[in-house]
């Protein structure tokens, strides 16, 4: 059985952790203030240096269970890259799509250890990346809106339309029939992207199966949940019959329908040709996302439970 001796022999050693407390703790009201992670290491390291003092000094040590006291003092095991290397892993997954293997033989360690370092930053920065308010301002709107949508649709709020990724074919048949899209002749995952007049993405939907309606995907997500003014409209393809989902005071430009004449009047052409022009902004959007090349491949369904966030870090880095 291992014997603990909790006798203290060694005084340099206490005198040491306690100078290294009594600096560091200073800097907890500096960490507070400016909200510093690093001045937040330096209080977490200045109170367990100070603790491990008295401990030694007082006997207070074999209080304590085993493993507390071992959780003070244990370094963990060293991290085999920095984590500027972590980071451009990531981005060599996401950016260039290679593969977990390819990426482990790069840098000389383990597939495993680089499918935990993706998975990690991946969702550390998707729920950084949460926090920041990407709907601006009607003000905001107005100062940035391009000559082109001023004339004849000054009121445009948001651009939206859907996309869809491949994603590999499941086992179950009811869930192969809720992925399958007609429209892509694959299963898929689609998602709802919604940018500004001047181009910037607005809005992004969380991916759902390929087989969802338009309609259903902008009653689905928190696109109406926004805060709109009046008289602010929205620009869309056909498919986005939401008109009666709209709020109150909103109103939708869509392109003209053939209807039941043989023939589209002179008029409608011309409109339908104004806001193609105009839509052409959110199909650049979105093949700036599509430019990450993970989406080139399928996406296998182990990574269900992490597309999501790729593919909103996609959209913001």
């Amino acid at each position: 059985m291992e014997t603990v001796n909790y006798s203290v022999d060694n005084s340099q050693l206490i005198h040491t952790y306690f100078i290294l407390g009594t600096i560091l703790l200073p800097l907890l009201q500096l960490g507070c203030f400016w909200g510093c992670e690093q001045l937040s290491w330096a209080w977490q390291t200045g109170r367990k240096y100070c603790l491990l003092a008295v401990c030694k000094c007082w006997g207070l040590r074999r209080l304590w269970p085993r493993s507390v006291w071992r959780n003070f003092t244990k370094k963990g095991r060293a991290r085999s890259l920095r984590p500027v290397e972590e980071f451009f892993i990531v981005m060599c997954r996401l950016r260039q799509g290679f593969q977990e293997d390819h990426l482990a033989h790069l840098f000389n360690v383990s597939t495993p250890t680089v499918s935990r370092i993706v998975i990690t930053w991946i969702n550390f920065m998707y729920f950084k990346f949460g926090h920041i308010n990407i709907w601006p301002s009607r003000e905001v709107i107005d100062r940035t809106m391009p000559e082109a949508f001023k004339n004849k649709y000054g009121s445009t709020r948001v651009i939206i339309d859907c996309t869809e990724v491949r994603c590999q074919m499941p086992s179950s048949l009811q869930l192969n029939g809720e992925l399958f899209s007609s429209y892509k002749h694959h299963t898929t995952l689609k998602g709802l992207v919604g940018i500004s007049p001047g181009g910037a993405i607005t809005f992004v939907s969380q991916l759902y199966t390929g087989s969802i309606s338009d309609r259903g995907i902008v009653r689905r997500r928190g696109l109406l949940d926004l805060p709109f003014q009046d008289k602010d409209s929205v620009m869309a393809d056909r498919g986005f019959t939401i008109s009666d989902l709209l709020p109150l005071g909103v109103s939708l430009n869509l392109p003209p329908f053939l209807g039941g004449s043989d023939q589209m009047p002179a008029e409608d052409v011309v409109k339908t040709q104004e806001i193609a022009s105009l839509r052409i902004h959110i199909e650049r959007a979105i093949n700036k996302i599509k430019n990450f090349h993970i989406w080139d491949r399928v996406i296998p369904l182990h990574q269900i439970c992490v597309v999501n966030q790729m593919w909103v870090v996609c959209i913001f880095v």
